[in-house]
C-alpha cells in the first residue's frame, strides 16, 4: 500500500456497507487468503482475484462509484483505489488487471502448457507473470493469423483456437553468474553466463579485460 496514514474519510467509507458491497471486498479478501495456497489452487485463486479486482475498479470508474466517492467527500486515482481501498501494490493491481482482460482460452492453454512441462519433469512458472509472459506472445491479429478481413466468425474462432492451443511456454534460462558495469568511457556493459555454460555479453573484449583486473587485484 501506500506509505501514508488512512485518513479518518478514507477509513469510515472503507468501514461503509455501500463500499463493501458495491467492490465486494470480503471475497476479495478471501481470494487474497486463498492465494497463500499452493500450486495450480494458488494459481487459479490469483486469477479470480484478478477477475474481481478488475470488476471492482470497473465500479470505480463508473458513474455510481464516482458519485459515491464525490458524496463521501473522497478524490482518489485509480493506483490510489487499488492501494487505499484494496490493499494491494501498484505493480501487483496493474498485473491483476491485465490479467483480467485476458481471454479465457488463453489462460486455459497456459495451464496446459504448464502440466505438461511438469509432466515431462520440467520446471514451471504457473503464476500471473507466467501466464502474462505466455499470452504476450500470442497474436490473434487477421495478419498473424492469416485470415482475411471477411473471414467468417466461425473461420477467425478456429483460426483463433489453432493459434492459442500450439503456444508454448518460452523455455526460462537461469543464470549462474550476472556482471555488469561501466567502462571508462561510460558505457554500461554486461556479462551473463547460464547453467548450460553459455555467456552472452555487450562486449566480451573489454569485459574480459576487466575480468582479469579484477583477478589480479584479488590476487595481490
Amino acid at each position: 500500500m501506500e506509505n501514508r496514514e488512512i485518513l479518518s474519510i478514507e477509513a469510515a467509507f472503507l468501514n461503509s456497507d455501500a463500499f463493501k458491497i458495491a467492490v465486494n471486498i470480503r471475497d476479495i479478501n478471501a481470494a487474497k487468503r486463498s492465494k497463500n495456497s499452493y500450486a495450480t489452487k494458488k494459481f487459479t485463486a490469483s486469477v479470480h482475484l484478478s477477475n474481481l479486482i478488475a470488476n471492482a475498479t470497473e465500479w470505480f470508474n463508473s458513474d455510481e462509484g464516482k458519485e459515491t466517492l464525490l458524496d463521501a467527500g473522497i478524490s482518489w486515482t485509480k493506483n490510489e483505489f487499488g492501494s487505499i481501498a484494496l490493499g494491494m501494490e501498484k505493480r501487483q493491481y496493474n498485473r491483476c488487471l491485465q490479467v483480467a482482460k485476458l481471454d479465457e482460452r488463453i489462460i486455459a492453454a497456459f495451464n496446459v502448457a504448464c502440466d505438461r512441462l511438469i509432466a515431462a519433469s520440467e520446471k514451471a512458472d504457473r503464476s500471473l507473470i507466467g501466464l502474462l509472459k505466455f499470452a504476450k506472445d500470442i497474436d490473434l491479429s487477421n495478419e498473424a493469423l492469416g485470415i482475411d478481413a471477411d473471414a467468417s466468425e466461425d473461420e477467425v474462432t478456429e483460426a483463433e483456437n489453432e493459434a492459442i492451443e500450439s503456444a508454448e511456454i518460452a523455455e526460462s534460462v537461469n543464470y549462474v553468474l550476472t556482471l555488469s558495469f561501466k567502462n571508462t568511457n561510460g558505457k554500461n556493459l554486461s556479462l551473463r553466463i547460464d547453467d548450460n555454460g553459455n555467456l552472452t555479453g555487450s562486449n566480451l573484449e573489454e569485459i574480459s579485460a576487466a575480468v582479469s583486473l579484477i583477478a589480479n587485484t584479488i590476487n595481490q
